[in-house]
């Protein structure tokens, strides 16, 4: 009993250790530009600073964009912080009017969390919901698919190429004095452009062109090029709800790690030391065999010489046994003169045949 307690105890201290590591750990996958997980920024901002831009983020509710004119502002969805309904829509919409100019990366491979308000109340776009008739076979099946992720960029003042993209769950319909810039193979855009008073606002349907993992797929580096390179541009954090100190790793983290491993460690080492469960029953004996008894005996006997002596015995247990009870003597075969251990098995099963027949 006490050893089961402790195997629980152990237990509920690795799920202890296992939630405070997923607890500690850094924050992921929010479209931070500190995210070196797949679904990052870091790759694309790393590249940004690279190509001479200068290049920052945006920390602040859009109430106080002061952010100089001509500055790109870049805002990925999903967002933590809220946005329609916040009045940092009506703020960006109005930067942009003076002079600004934002990309707004929307996320139409999700389910919810699109900025209804800001595309369909301001932009006057449209968000409808893809309901796709996919195709029997898996050749069409697979080309259906493979088509329904990628779009063709038509930039006249830009690079051309092929972009990849996630499955669509969404439609954007631009507003109808926008520009599009890319589309897909039955004209849903997937990129567009449109000028907003003294600036521009470029629509994204897909968040994850420019994330780390799709960054380097088909040519989405080179619509990073032509929409932001060489640009002054701030990428939004504050919506993120991501603040730069925690996109390093806390230094205790790997320590919880190891502490989690050694007890992983520890509790595989009791289970194997220990059994689980009632002690099994004792095995049982084996039951006594005359065959098995006999056949150790003549084993004992067989090549030690003792064939003389034996037979020596057994003739005169077997004539005691028949003078007792009155047989003529000359009913026993006399023993071998020269006793071998084959000569030996033969003369005994004679003596065990006159036994039988007389009964003695």
């Amino acid at each position: 009993m006490k050893a089961r307690l402790w195997i629980l105890l152990l237990f509920a201290a690795l799920g202890l250790l296992a939630a405070m590591v997923l607890l500690t750990a850094p924050a992921g996958g929010r479209r931070s530009v500190t995210d070196r997980t797949p679904r990052g920024y870091r790759a694309a901002f790393a590249y940004l600073e690279a190509t001479g831009g200068e290049i920052g983020t945006w920390d602040a509710p859009f109430d106080a964009l002061d952010a100089p004119l001509g500055t790109t502002l870049v805002t990925a969805w999903p967002v933590s912080r809220g946005f329609d309904g916040s009045g940092d829509a009506a703020s960006l919409v109005t930067w942009v009017r003076n002079g600004g100019r934002t990309v707004l990366l929307l996320d139409l491979s999700a389910e919810d969390g699109h900025p209804y308000t800001l595309v369909e109340g301001t932009l006057k776009g449209l968000l409808v919901r893809d309901e796709p008739i996919a195709p029997w076979s898996w050749e069409e099946w697979r080309t259906w698919s493979a088509m329904r992720r990628t779009a063709t960029m038509r930039m006249p003042d830009g690079p051309s190429g092929t972009l990849a993209l996630a499955d669509p769950l969404w439609n954007l319909t631009c507003p109808a004095n926008a520009e599009f810039l890319a589309t897909d193979a039955s004209g849903v855009p997937s990129v567009c452009r449109l000028a907003w008073g003294k600036g521009e606002i470029v629509l994204v349907s897909d968040a994850t062109v420019w994330q780390n993992d799709h960054l380097g797929r088909a040519d989405n580096l080179a619509l990073l090029d032509g929409l932001l390179a060489g640009r002054t541009v701030r990428f939004d954090e504050w919506h993120h709800g991501v603040a730069t100190v925690v996109s390093a790793v806390p230094p205790y983290v790997p320590g919880l790690f190891a502490v989690h491993l050694g007890v992983l460690w520890l509790v595989s080492l009791l289970a194997l030391a220990r059994r689980f469960g009632d002690p099994l029953p004792p095995p049982g004996l084996a039951g006594p065999s005359m065959a098995r008894a006999l056949h150790a005996l003549a084993t004992l006997h067989e090549g030690s010489g003792h064939a003389g002596s034996a037979a020596a015995r057994l003739y005169a247990l077997a004539r005691a046994r028949s003078d007792r009870k009155g047989l003529d003597p000359a009913l026993l075969p006399p023993p071998p003169s020269a006793p071998s251990d084959t000569r030996f098995a033969a003369w005994a099963a004679r003596i065990g045949a006159a036994q039988r027949d007389q009964r003695f």
